[in-house]
């Protein structure tokens, strides 16, 4: 018919309105899995805290020890206390604590401890004191 009112005609769906079609089914689709995802991965699981020491940088008679502090766990951790001792064999030589103030879950926080200069035989250990929920 004409296009002044009357029945409207066949149209035809460009390719383009197909291919932008496409792609925001399968933008909402990844939405979705990921949604999905994150429900089943364990995002309420109670922060689960690990610390690594980093290989000491000796400077002006002092080590640096940087570390890092990753939280496995789905949930956020808070005023992370950390303890490093220095041993010689048995004895502690040298205690330094720090707190962290904040490692989401599922990711990572980094820093450092200054202590006197580590001596042969002499071992930095690192621990987690514990944390509160924010």
């Amino acid at each position: 018919m004409d296009e002044a009112g009357g029945a409207p005609k066949d149209r035809r769906v460009s390719r383009l309105e197909w291919v932008a079609a496409a792609v925001a089914g399968l933008v909402v689709l990844g939405l979705v899995g990921m949604l999905l995802r994150e429900a089943w991965s364990g995002a309420d699981l109670p922060p689960d805290l690990r610390v690594e020491l980093q290989a000491p940088i000796l400077r002006d008679g002092r080590a640096h020890l940087r570390f890092t502090l990753a939280n496995r766990g789905g949930q956020t951790a808070a005023g992370v206390g950390l303890t490093l001792q220095v041993r010689d064999g048995d004895a502690v030589v040298e205690t330094r604590r720090l707190t962290v103030d904040y490692v989401p879950g599922r990711s990572e926080a980094s820093g450092g401890f200054y202590v006197d200069a580590l001596r042969q035989g002499q071992v930095p250990v690192v621990a987690v004191d514990g944390y509160v929920d924010p």
